[in-house]
């Protein structure tokens, strides 16, 4: 089955806005002596060294996003077949009815 071309901006184009929006960013970042992120890093150091853990910390959440990946969520699937064993050995109905019987003698 062939798609019919619609026109418009092809998929994965940076529209008109969004490209001037990046030159301007880097026109600015180019004449900037430090970015926004190294401003915030240094001031979470400088919060850090002081003491200041809970000013620290509110720095490092805001910054984690730009430093560190976000992790992929993952379903796990199981097989009917074949179930997923996690090691736990849980007492029996019985196991537990006697386990009872022998706290209330």
């Amino acid at each position: 089955m062939t798609t019919k071309n619609m026109g418009g901006r092809p998929k994965g184009v940076a529209s008109a806005n969004s490209q001037r929006r990046a030159r301007v960013a880097d026109r600015v970042l180019a004449q900037a002596e430090i970015t926004p992120l190294e401003v915030m890093v240094k001031t979470m150091a400088k919060r850090w060294e002081a003491g200041d853990e809970v000013g620290a910390c509110a720095i490092a959440k805001d910054c984690a996003p730009y430093l560190h990946a976000r992790l992929a969520s993952t379903t796990l699937k199981g097989d009917s077949e074949n179930p997923l064993l996690l090691g736990l050995n849980f007492p029996s109905t019985a196991e537990l009815k006697a386990m009872v019987r022998g706290a209330n003698t």
